[in-house]
Parts: structure tokens; sequence; C-alpha cells
């Protein structure tokens, strides 16, 4: 019965239903029976993963006539790694080497020079302990791999107040192996940079250009790792899982700290977390959405190195209009038991996200991103086709407007592209972070299954003067009309033109009022300027010039909200006239 109470504990917390207190001692007197053949049953650890005051001993018991091996670089633990023979000591390991980001690995991740390789001290790079152990037959039979992480004197409840702290452990080779590992230049780049187009970019300064093994996507480039999390305040296990993981986002690929896109399947052991991740995030209803197949781990985009916060901020000034938007929360990472920086754990967009949203079969759905089918069905290209080919009809007749009304929900239409106008997002287009979706099939008791297209809201933060690429007296609304033609084409209708110009308004005045805007900016302020701090030390050093741009890219984004009104919105009157 011990042994039971014991397997159940631990699937309990692989299912993301169980928290654990500050420290949680599992049973250290658990009988397994003997092993006589077969897959032997997983090691038992004497602690559960969690946040530990004090430095402690672990132990490991394992089914007699097996033996266990264990690692702690995040490896999958096989016969020729250590053997378990006594206790290990669990202790503050924040003065340890480097593993994961030393000297030799920074060379192996980022491209030399570029600003994005700085190989951090052991001071500057907080850790955690992770243990994977398995147990192992005499004729070589595996058990399941069990991972747990150990966080010793690291004051979680101070130093990362606010935010979900994620332990990701993922084997090293699949991070660093010049073929395969995603988190590396590796071969890819090597073969890239001995290519007509590599020697064209490669002595250049636009990294972002640059190709490698970490620019590669595609299920190919997924691979499985354990996550643990947990609630900062109270310093409690929220779940762990198994899951996929694969890098996330374009340009921004480049930095040091990359974003990851997390999925939770059936094949890794967990077809879906079921937990209250974001607290933010709910269906058409109200209600908390409690279940995820897929989430991100966002480094910020553009807005990596300077404020984390455009893209959120944005998003969460226009949560009351006609699109989607994504719930997020700040995260600090640490990848196989090294800090990595502060995140946002951010909504992903999937079948799955708008069948919890909005209470559609997600077979039902779909979605379109950047001109390509992202959820559907081959033959669904025929839906955006249609859509499409408004952009060469007439709309000073009203009869058109009227029809293409019918297949796009145009308050959607006017409230998206009124917000993009309105902030210059300088990074958007049909082509880039553009994402719409419809239900394939009318269903008359879902006022959202009405077969009508809506828009996906994402990845603003390109927008409110950053890089200076844009700034309150940017002339994004002629740019779109020149550039998009679909919406050049609506636009040449009255009545369209008075909503357009009423919801520019609206979403000036209200939306981004500056009033409100200055009180949630030091809202985020407050709670991300001190989590940014130790991500500029570990990956740009304790004397790097970047820390000061925290405030002085929300200045910009104050001036940009102060003045952009009285400059767009007289400019959109004047070419209605």
């Amino acid at each position: 019965m011990r042994k039971m109470i014991c397997v159940a504990v631990i699937l309990m917390s692989v299912l993301g239903v169980t928290a654990c207190e500050k420290k949680v001692e599992m049973d250290t007197e658990v009988r397994f029976e003997k092993y006589t053949s077969g897959k032997p049953m997983s090691p038992a650890l004497s602690s559960e993963s969690g946040v530990y005051e004090d430095k402690f001993e672990l132990t490991m018991t394992a089914q007699e006539g097996t033996e266990i091996y264990y690692t702690m670089d995040g490896s999958v633990p096989t016969k020729d790694s250590e053997k378990y023979e006594e206790a290990i000591a669990i202790k503050n390991r924040n003065d340890d080497e480097n593993v994961l980001c030393s000297s030799e690995n920074v060379a192996k991740m980022y491209i030399s020079g570029s600003g994005y390789d700085y190989v951090p001290s052991e001071r500057e790079v907080a850790k955690c302990t992770v243990i994977r152990a398995v147990a192992i037959s005499p004729s070589g039979e595996t058990s399941d791999v069990i991972t747990k992480s150990y966080f010793v004197g690291n004051d979680v409840s101070t130093n990362y107040a606010g935010a979900s702290v994620i332990s990701m452990v993922v084997d090293p080779d699949a991070l660093l192996n010049p073929q395969t590992g995603i988190y590396v230049l590796g071969d890819f780049y090597d073969k890239w940079k001995d290519s007509e187009e590599g020697q064209s970019i490669a002595y250049s300064n636009q990294y972002w250009e640059f190709q490698g093994n970490y620019t590669q996507r595609g299920r190919e480039w997924e691979r499985s790792a354990e996550i643990a999390c947990f609630d900062s305040e109270t310093e409690k296990l929220q779940f762990e899982a198994p899951v996929g993981i694969r890098l996330h986002g374009g340009a921004s690929r480049m930095y040091g700290q990359k974003s990851f896109n997390i999925y939770f399947r059936t094949e890794y052991g967990l077809d879906k977390l079921r937990y209250p991740l974001l607290p933010e995030d709910t269906d058409i209803t109200g209600k908390a959405i409690e279940k995820y197949d897929s989430v991100m781990l966002r480094n910020g985009g553009n807005d990596t190195e300077y404020s984390k916060i455009r893209d959120l901020f944005v998003q969460n000034q226009v949560k009351d209009r006609a699109y989607q938007i994504q719930a997020t929360k700040p995260c600090v990472l640490f990848l196989n038991g090294e800090y990595w920086g502060l995140y946002n754990l951010t909504e992903k967009y999937s079948d799955d996200n708008l069948e919890q949203t909005f209470g559609i079969d997600k077979t039902n759905i779909i979605s379109y991103k950047e001109g390509e089918l992202d959820e559907g069905e081959n033959d669904d290209s025929r839906y955006f086709d249609e859509l499409m080919d408004y952009a060469e009809k007439d709309f000073t007749d009203e009869e058109v407007y009227k029809e293409f009304c019918k297949i796009m929900d145009i308050e959607s239409f006017a409230d998206y592209y009124a917000t993009q106008i309105y902030i210059a997002n300088y990074d958007w287009n049909q082509e880039k972070n553009y994402q719409i979706w419809r239900a394939r099939t009318p269903d008359s008791t879902n006022e959202y299954a009405d077969g009508k297209w809506r828009y996906l809201l994402f990845d603003t933060e390109y927008s409110l003067g950053l890089y200076g690429h844009t700034n309150a007296t940017t002339d994004s609304f002629t740019t779109t009309l020149t550039n998009d033609e679909l919406f050049a084409a609506v636009m040449e209708n009255p009545t369209f033109q008075k909503m357009f110009l009423k919801t520019l308004k609206e979403i000036g005045s209200v939306n981004f009022d500056p009033e409100k805007c200055k009180e949630a900016l030091e809202t985020y302020t407050s709670q991300y300027k001190p989590l940014m701090q130790d991500y500029y030390t570990r990956f740009y050093g304790e004397g790097t010039w970047l820390r000061s741009s925290f405030d002085t890219n929300v200045r910009e984004m104050r001036d940009f909200i102060d003045n952009r009104y009285d400059f767009i919105v007289p400019l959109v009157e004047g070419w209605m006239e």
C-alpha cells in the first residue's frame, strides 16, 4: 500500500493537481516489490521538487535487484552516468561553475562578436539543482526517468516577486549537438555561411538574417523536456509535466535569450496541462481557462533587450476590442539549473486554444497566419481566397460592402486595423504577424461560429517608438493603405470610413488615454524593472549600458501615447475629406 501511495503522489504531481509546501519530503520508507523482469519501476526520491531554505540530504530508493543512476546536468541518465550509492547533498549552487552557459557552450550558441555572445561569470548566474534518475535492471532494462528541481537559498519570493518560476530540464545534446541541437549555430550555420547568401550577409551586422540550427522550424526540431512551475509568492510547486519544446520567433532568435514554444502531447505523457496557468485567461463567458495544449515562453521579441513590456501593455490596453488577445504573465526560467532570464509566459493561439476560448469544436476551425493555412483542412484555402478576392472589388457599391460583412466580422476588421495603425506597428502586414480565423460550418447556437473571419492580435511590440523607427508622427495609415489591398479597398466605402474613424478615435481616447496608460505603465514598471536587472546581468554583464534602457523605453512609450492622437486622427480625417 505504501508503494501505491508514492506512485499516486508522483502521478498527481505530473498531472498538475498538487502543490508542494515550502519543504516537502516524500516517503523515504517506500517498499518496492523485488525486481523480477521487464521494465523496472522508477526510483523514489526522498524530497519533492521545491524551494528549500537550507541544504539537505537527498536519498533514492528503487526495486531490489536494480541499480540507480543519476545526472545533475539535465542529461538523461544511462548506465554510464553516476551510480547512486549514498545520499546527495542538495545545497545552494549559485557560486558553482557554469555548465550550460560556459564559455565553451556560449561559443556554440551565439555568433562571435555579435554582442549576444556574453560569457557570464559564476556569480552572474543563479542556479537550482536538477536531478534526473533511472533504475536499471541487470539485463539493461531502464525505468522511466524521474526529474526533480530544487531551489536552495535562492530567496525566490523576493528575487522573482510577481513571476512564475519555471525549471526546464532538457538533455544538453538536444540543445548543443551540432547536427540536431536546437539552440546552437550548428551544422546549418556552417553550411549557410559558405553559401552565396551567407557570404553576402556573414560580414554584416544583420545578425537577424543569419541562419543556423536555431532558426529551423517544424516538428522535426521539437525536443522532449520536463518542466516544473513554481509560484514565487508562495514558493510552492504548481505542477510538473513532460513536454515538447521548440524555439519560437523570427528575428529575435538571434538573441542570447531565445523564446520557447511548449507543447503538451500524449507522446510525452500528458495530452494537456490541466491547470489555471494564466489567471487572466478566460473564455467568452468569463470562466477561467484551465486546459492548455501549448504555451509560449516569449523573450519579448523586438523588445527583448529594452523593456519586455510593450506587447503585453498594448494587448492589455485593448482587451475590450473585437479581436482576441493573449493572456500573459512574467516568468523566470532556469534552464538545466541555470538562470536563463525573464520571459513572458504567454497564451499560444491554436485550434485547441480557440476551442477553449469560443466553445467551437476545433475540427471546425480555420485559421490563416501570415497568408498560410495554420489550422484546418487543405481545401479550406478557398475560404481565405474568397476573402482576399474582395481586394479587387468596388466598395463604393454598398452591396459589395454588405456581402463583405457577411464573411467578415466588420467590427473586428475595424478594431484590428485601427489598433495596428494607431500604435504604428512597424513589424506588421498581411505576411507578418497577421492571423485571422473563422468557423468552417456555421452554428446558430454560438455567435462566434457564424462563419465570419475574426482577428488575433499578437507581436505588437515593434511599436510605440521602439528603435526610433516609429514615433507619434509616423504615417502608418498611408503605409497600410499602400501595402494592404484589402484594407484599401474596404476604405473606399463611405459607411466603413465613418466606422473606422469612430473606432480610431475610441482607441486613441479610451484605450490609449494618456492618463490611463500612465497608470498602467507605472504598474508594469514596478513589476518588470526589478526582474529585468538579473536578465541584464546574465546576458550582458553587470556593467552593461542596456540597464538604463528600461526607463528610456518607458519614457518613449509615454511620449508616443501623449502625442499620437493629435497626429493620426486629423491625418485620417483629412484623407476622408
